[in-house]
This record gives structure tokens, C-alpha cells and sequence, in this order.
């Protein structure tokens, strides 16, 4: 145990890796009393199993409370290496020569301690590694938790999961989804506040909630019907007003510099510099 508490504080202390750890300990005190070389790390980290790290999840599992709100993250992590399957079948996202890991964590937002850890291959959807996370937290023994989801995770796929699982979760979804895109239209024309939404006086935005009705076929013939989906709205004046103000300061200094243009009788480049400078002004459809 003092073996691995050594090596998870070495390096948030140092912001070395792990070949200067041996080093390390001769001018510094550290829990572990026995040389931490590139050998008997290796060899350390090569004993630990699938069991050990499951056992280490049913003892977080214990520290959770009912109903405990968890977030799911995820990020991408380019290697050099490419002979761990992990690697091996991970396209880096951004076109770069490199081959890329997915590492997805999952933590507590009253006390940030995280509850599962995993490392999935870089080419691998969110929407297929929830599926893996939601058996690994079952047999850990996670049980009554709250999942809080980016929009990373907001496929129907992954809601119809939860349906039928009868998972407590708060997913974050785009506008443009189906029935967002349709209860913002709803919504109409507004200035300050849309009508119809409730302001929150603490968080100083405003919200509406409406109750969603959705069924999720099961295995054979069974049909779910979901009893408590909602979709909620909200609605931040401030930063609108921020927005539309960057809009109008945008909309006058490319006015500004168009007319100057045609002043001096000066022409732009060529069509696509006009429509990435002055993309309030010309389209496509009036460069063709």
C-alpha cells in the first residue's frame, strides 16, 4: 500500500514520471521505505489485477451517498507507442501522426473524489463507452447514482439505455435536438425574458420544465414507458445581452470596413477571404 500511495503523490508533487522516483526518495521522505526502481515499479504495477481494481471500486462504492449526483468526463490522450490495443485502434481526432487513447473518469460533485476510471480505445464512441461504464458500476456495487452527462453523451441510444435501466441521470443536450429545438421554438419572439419561464433569483437565470413522454421497446415484446423524463430549458439574459453586443460591434466594424473598401474602390482578395472577414455581409450566394 505505501508502494502505490508513493507513486499516486510523486507525480502531483514533482511533475516528474515515474524513472525518477528512486531518485526522488533519497532527498525526500515518502510513505514507501523500500527503493522504487524502473524494475520494481514495473513489476509492482504488473501485480495489480482486474480484481484489486474492482475491490477498490466497491470501497468507494460504500463511501456513496443515495441519490449522489455523478459527473462522466471524458478526454483524449495522444501516445507514441502503438502496442497496446487501447492505442493500437485509436485515430487521433485532430489528424496528427499519433494514435490516441480515450480516458474517461467518473466523480463525485459534492466531494470530487473519483469513483471509476477507465482507458478505452481513442476511436470508440462516448455512446458505446457509457454502455461498458454502466455494467463495470453494476458489478462494482454502485447503486442509487445520479449520472450528469455533457453533450457528448446526449444519443438516443444512451437515453433509451437509461429507460431501461431505470437510471437516474441529467443530460446535457443540444438545441438543435428534436424536442429542445421544438420547445425553444415555442417560445417565440422575446426581448428580456421568454414568456412562460420562471426565474431562478440565486442562479439569476431563467428555466421552464416540461414533462416528456417516451416509450423504449425492450427485449421481446415489452414496451417502457419513461414516468419521470423532463426537458429543461434555460435561459441566461446576461449573457444574451453579452452576445448581442458582440453581434452589433461585429456587424459595425465589418459595415466600417466595407465601406472604406468601396471608397477608395479597393477589391478583397479573393471570395473565400470575403466571406471569412465579412461573413455578416457576403455569402456564398452573393459571391456566385
Amino acid at each position: 500500500m505505501d508502494d502505490i500511495i508513493t507513486l499516486a503523490i510523486f507525480p502531483y508533487i514533482t511533475k516528474f514520471t515515474y524513472n525518477r522516483v528512486a531518485g526522488w526518495q533519497k532527498v525526500a521522505k515518502s510513505p514507501s521505505s523500500r527503493e522504487l526502481t524502473p524494475k520494481a515499479i514495473t513489476l509492482l504495477t504488473q501485480s495489480i489485477t482486474e480484481q484489486h481494481r474492482m475491490d477498490l471500486l466497491r470501497l468507494r462504492a460504500a463511501r456513496l451517498g443515495k441519490d449522489e449526483l455523478c459527473a462522466v468526463d471524458s478526454t483524449s490522450r495522444s501516445a507514441y507507442g502503438d502496442s497496446l490495443a487501447d492505442i493500437h485502434w485509436g485515430k487521433n481526432k485532430n489528424r496528427l501522426p499519433l494514435e490516441q487513447t480515450t480516458e474517461v473518469v467518473v466523480y463525485t460533485l459534492s466531494s470530487h473524489m473519483p469513483v471509476y476510471y477507465r482507458t478505452f480505445p481513442g476511436n470508440m464512441p462516448d455512446s458505446r463507452s457509457l454502455e461498458i461504464i454502466l455494467t463495470d458500476l453494476d458489478h462494482a456495487g454502485f447503486e442509487d447514482l445520479v449520472l450528469v452527462t455533457d453533450r457528448g453523451y446526449d444519443t438516443l441510444r444512451i437515453l433509451e439505455k437509461y429507460l431501461l435501466r431505470g437510471q437516474s441521470a441529467v443530460m446535457c443536450v443540444k438545441t438543435g435536438q428534436r424536442d429542445a429545438a421544438k420547445a425553444v421554438k415555442e417560445l417565440g419572439e422575446f426581448g428580456a425574458r421568454p414568456e412562460g419561464m420562471t426565474v431562478d433569483a440565486e442562479e439569476k437565470i431563467c428555466y421552464k420544465q416540461y414533462d416528456m413522454k417516451y416509450k423504449v421497446e425492450g427485449s421481446g415484446q415489452s414496451v417502457r414507458s419513461s414516468d419521470r423524463l423532463k426537458l429543461n430549458l434555460y435561459f441566461d439574459p446576461v449573457r444574451r445581452g453579452l452576445e448581442l453586443m458582440e453581434l452589433d460591434i461585429a456587424l459595425s466594424l465589418q459595415e466600417s470596413d466595407l465601406k472604406e473598401l468601396l471608397s477608395r474602390g479597393n477589391s478583397i482578395e479573393d471570395d473565400a477571404t470575403a466571406k471569412r472577414v465579412y461573413s455578416y455581409f457576403i455569402t456564398q450566394e452573393i459571391i456566385a
